[in-house]
Parts: C-alpha cells; structure tokens; sequence
C-alpha cells in the first residue's frame, strides 16, 4: 500500500500562479473558432453596416444636417462602426460557452489546468480582438465611400477594447445561463441588437425628448458608442470623463460576474 502511494503521488504544478501557456492557447482556440468562419464573423456583419449606409445615404441622404457638429455621413458611419463591434463581440462570447455545453465539451474546459479567471479572461480577449479586426475591416469599406480619419488611435483602441470586453463578458454570462440556442438568440433579439440600435447609432441624442435624453446619457450602449465616436470624432454627447470611468468600471463589474458564474459551475456542471 505504501509502493502504491508513492507511484500514484500527484505531481508538483509545473507552471506558476497563470497557466499562461493554456491560457494563450484558449485565445488561439477561441480566435480561429470565428477565423474558420470569416465569412459569417466578418463579411457578414461589415456587409450589413454597409447596406444600412447606403440605405440611409440613398434614401434619406447624408448630407442633409450634421450631427456633434460634424457631417452626419461621418457620425451614421461611427455609429455603424461599434454597433455590429458590440453585436458581435456577444455573439462570439455567448456561442463560445454554449455550444461547449450543447456538445458536452464544457467538462474539458472545467477539467483542463485553466482558472476560473483565466477562461474568463481568455474569451474576453477573443471577443476584443474579433470586435477590433471586425470595425477596422469595416472602416477600410467604409474608406471606399467616405474619408475617413482617426481623432486619437489610443482612445480608439480603448473604446473598442471597452466595449468588447463589457460585452465579450455579458455573452459569457448569457451562455452560460442559457440552455439551448433559442435562448440567445431570445437575448440578442430583444435585448442587445434593440438597444444597440436605440442608443443613437443613427441619431444624436438630442433628437430624443429631454426626459428620455437623461436616461439615454446612463445607458450602458449609448455610453460605448458616445465614447467610440470621440476617439473617431473628436466630439461626443456626453462627458469624456463620465464615460471612461463608467466602461472601466462596467466592464469590470460585468466580467466579475461572469467570473463568479463560472468559477461556481452555475448551469455548466449539472
């Protein structure tokens, strides 16, 4: 008995407080899921952004008043920008977790040498890096019809690192309460494309009521594309120092709690 223990002793941690080997390899898994399918991942949604463009342009015009005061074309194609940039970054995140639990490989995520923080995490960098490659191909489109200029490369990066990680991390919660497709497509449908639609991608706020704006000014999507249009822009609806802190703590507090869910195994281990 004493032989057997010995043989069968658990081995010493071979890496130390991070796995950071399993957890850039989970990005580099977790990446190429929506490589694979650039077409549906990228084409699709950067084609969409563009119909809405040339609808409006077409029909409605672009030229007609300005917005932020800056051209309306330039303030529609910004909007446009992190709209499907938010859409998908919770598309990704959310398909990511369930169809690990529809195909049952859920238990090799849980099983494998990978924290709690360190899944959570990984899959929230898979979400901002498919959220920035989305909203640069989409601006090379946009290029195309339209000048397009940069206000401030940092701010740019951080706004769409923001935004995708409050909603990389919303998709891991939505998946991992969720039980079958239907149930995401549910949130996506009724939650997160109406509210990225209403949250003044198409108008300034101030075409809104007064009671409706103040309201608008606290909303979480209206928040990450005011933001985004700055970095873009240079000009905003509201403040610059309310919105950053408000993402930087909402992107937080929305992957803590995807943290928890997941380190509890809540609906993953039943």
């Amino acid at each position: 008995m004493v032989e057997l223990g010995k043989k069968y002793e658990i081995g010493v941690k071979r890496f130390g407080f991070v796995n950071w080997i399993g957890f850039f390899s989970l990005i580099s898994a977790s990446t190429q899921r929506w490589i694979i399918v650039i077409g549906q991942t990228i084409f699709g949604p950067a084609l969409t952004a563009l119909l809405f463009y040339l609808i409006i342009k077409i029909a409605f015009g672009t030229e007609r008043y300005s917005a932020l005061e800056v051209s309306y074309e330039q303030f529609l194609i910004s909007g446009l920008c992190i709209m499907i940039c938010v859409q998908q970054s919770f598309s990704h995140s959310s398909s990511e977790i369930l169809m690990k639990k529809v195909m049952g490989t859920i238990y090799d995520l849980l099983s494998c040498p990978l924290s709690a923080l360190e899944v959570t995490l990984a899959i929230s960098i898979a979400s901002v890096i498919r959220g920035m490659a989305l909203v640069v191909f989409t601006l090379i489109i946009f290029s195309f019809f339209s000048e397009i200029e940069i206000y401030n490369y940092f701010y740019f990066i951080l706004a769409l690192t923001l935004s995708s990680i409050i909603m990389g991390a919303a998709g891991i919660i939505a998946g991992i309460i969720s039980e079958k497709f239907e149930h995401i497509a549910n949130i996506s449908n009724f939650i997160v494309t109406p509210l990225s639609f209403l949250s003044c991608s198409f108008y300034p706020i101030t075409k809104l009521p007064e009671m409706l704006q103040n309201i608008t000014y606290h909303n979480p999507f209206f928040v990450m594309i005011d933001f985004f249009r700055f970095s873009v822009l240079g000009t905003q609806s509201g403040s610059f120092a309310y919105s950053l802190i408000y993402l930087i703590i909402l992107s937080f507090l929305v992957w803590f709690i995807s943290f928890l869910l997941y380190k509890k195994g809540y609906k993953l281990k039943s």
